[in-house]
Formats: C-alpha cells, sequence, structure tokens
C-alpha cells in the first residue's frame, strides 16, 4: 500500500511499511498485541503507540526499532492507493513477477537451501518443506488418499506446522533449543522460525539453514520410524540426540560451534531426563507410602500386644 491518510491501510496486515506486513516482520510482537486490528490512521491518532499483554525484555529492542520506524513516518490527507509490491516504482513488469515466484513464501530465495552445507537429500527435504510439497497427511488427503489425517504422536490434524511446531513432541524440541538459546519464546511456524532466529541468535547467519534442517529432519525421522515402523520415540529428548548426531557430521569449517551447541543440547535433554525420573521415583515411593499395609504396619492387621 502506498500510505495517504492511513485508513485503508491494516496497520499489521498490509504491506506499507518495508516489504512485508509487519505482522511478518515482528510476528512476537504482534502475537502479543491487544491491537490487532488497528489501522495506521488510527495508530497514527495514538502517538504510534500500541499496548502488549506482558511484552518481555528480550522483545523491548524490537519494539523500540518499529516505534522508530512508525515516528519517522508522516501521514498525508491523500487517500490510501495499493501498488505493484515488487518492483521500486509500484509498477508492474513481467520480470518482477518472475522473480517474486521463484522465491518462497517467506521472501526467501531458495539459494540459502542449496549453498547450505548439509546432505544433499537434505537439501530436497528442506526445499520441499519451504514449498509445503513434503508427504504430511494433509498433503496426501489432497491427493485423494484416505487414511487416518491425525498426527502419529497427538490427535490433531498432521501439517507441516503441525508437525515441526505446533505437536506436542516438537514444542518440547523447540522447548530445549530455546532454553540453550536463553529464551523463553519459540516458534510457532516456519515464517515465525526466521524472525525468531535473528532475535535469540543475532549474528549467527550462517548457523541458521543447518540448525534448522538437522531439528527438522530429525523431527521427520521421528515421525517416519511411527509411521512406517511402528515405533513410537519413548521421550522428545530423543528427537535432540538424533539432531545433535547429524550436526556433528557437519564440515569442519562450522563443526566446532556447531558441536559445541549439540553437547550444549545434549547436557539440557539429559538434565531434564533424569529429573522427570527423579521426579518419577519420588512418586512412586509417595504412593507407597500412602497405600493400606505400608510404613510400620507388618500387614497383619493386628496391634502387637
Amino acid at each position: 500500500m502506498i500510505v495517504g491518510n492511513g485508513h485503508r491501510t491494516r496497520f499489521w496486515q498490509d504491506i506499507w511499511l518495508e516489504d512485508k506486513p509487519l505482522l511478518e516482520q515482528y510476528p512476537l510482537l504482534h502475537e502479543l498485541c491487544e491491537n490487532k486490528d488497528i489501522t495506521v490512521a488510527e495508530c497514527a491518532e495514538n502517538g504510534w503507540t500500541l499496548s502488549f499483554l506482558n511484552l518481555p525484555n528480550i522483545l523491548h529492542a524490537q519494539w523500540y526499532q518499529l516505534a522508530s520506524k512508525l515516528n519517522e513516518h508522516l501521514l498525508s490527507t491523500e487517500v490510501d492507493r495499493a501498488k505493484w509490491l515488487w518492483t521500486p516504482s509500484g509498477k508492474f513488469t513481467v520480470r518482477s513477477m518472475y522473480d517474486h515466484l521463484t522465491r518462497n513464501d517467506n521472501g526467501l530465495s531458495h539459494k540459502h537451501i542449496w549453498k547450505a552445507k548439509i546432505p544433499q537429500k537434505i537439501k530436497i527435504f528442506m526445499w520441499l518443506i519451504e514449498n509445503d510439497a513434503i508427504l504430511t497427511k494433509d498433503n496426501m488427503v489432497k491427493r485423494k488418499w484416505q487414511g487416518d489425517p491425525t498426527c502419529y504422536f497427538c490427535s490433531q490434524e498432521e501439517t507441516l506446522d503441525h508437525l515441526l511446531f505446533g505437536c506436542c513432541i516438537s514444542k518440547v524440541v523447540w522447548g530445549i533449543i530455546a532454553i540453550c538459546l536463553n529464551t523463553t519464546s519459540r516458534p510457532a511456524n516456519m515464517t515465525q522460525f526466521w524472525h525468531w532466529i535473528k532475535v535469540v541468535l543475532p549474528g549467527g547467519e550462517k548457523y541458521y539453514t543447518e540448525g534448522l534442517a538437522a531439528t527438522c529432519w530429525a523431527i521427520w525421522k521421528a515421525r517416519n520410524r511411527a509411521c512406517f515402523d511402528k515405533k513410537l520415540i519413548k521421550h522428545p529428548c530423543d528427537i535432540i540426540f538424533h539432531m545433535c548426531s547429524f550436526l556433528r557430521l557437519y564440515p569442519a569449517e562450522m563443526g566446532e560451534v556447531l558441536k559445541a551447541g549439540a553437547a550444549t543440547m545434549m547436557q539440557t535433554a539429559i538434565g531434564i531426563m533424569n529429573r522427570q525420573r527423579r521426579r518419577a521415583i519420588v512418586r512412586t515411593i509417595q504412593e507407597a507410602d500412602a497405600s493400606p499395609g505400608q510404613g510400620g504396619d507388618d500387614g497383619s492387621g493386628e496391634e502387637d500386644n
């Protein structure tokens, strides 16, 4: 949109500030914002301020960055109007259409996949993911498959975002990764991942695709073992262990950094499993102590004479 007075432009949903909607540029801010349906004009009338629910410290820098951009934007008396998004002039060209169609939905070139230092089959796998062409159950249904559409790990529909980010199993995996990156937030889908990782791991661009590939591949392999071998994982941390073994195979030039990250994740996962085992043992002892015939009772039900 070319913004005039801002009355027709949706603050979060429309493309008006840079080349993406603000909800894609700042997905975590959008998630916590109470003004999701506000227009640009309404926000300007409020002094370019927004209300947030419990904005964590890690997102304050993002809000200051956005607020700085907003304060530089001046509205006019003209009516908002649409423009062609993929040329500086706002005019349509065949070349701009071609360039747009050869990029994925995240606005990221597929070149970052092919240049990644990962096995060829994983590159193909990641390319399929970026194009939502991987054979998750929802995509199989589109091909007239008539099987059970639910996830192998839970009762929800198996979609790409659900399997990799929304399932109870994948949430634990991303939760452990978040702990290792010293944050409490985790991405909810593929688009959000690219914004999330830049916030929690600034300056680590050369590792983004490789780390994502290791995570997605490990989840996918666990899913396929459940599908074809009928072997469910015993614990979500098993996926972390598989992912770490994959990271250790990366080239020497990035191997040391990734090996260190893998070691941290393995230690975190082992710590979580040990704490859960200890809690289970304590519960077992407490239940045994609370059951009839335990403690000082000899089990006869009679008092000593």
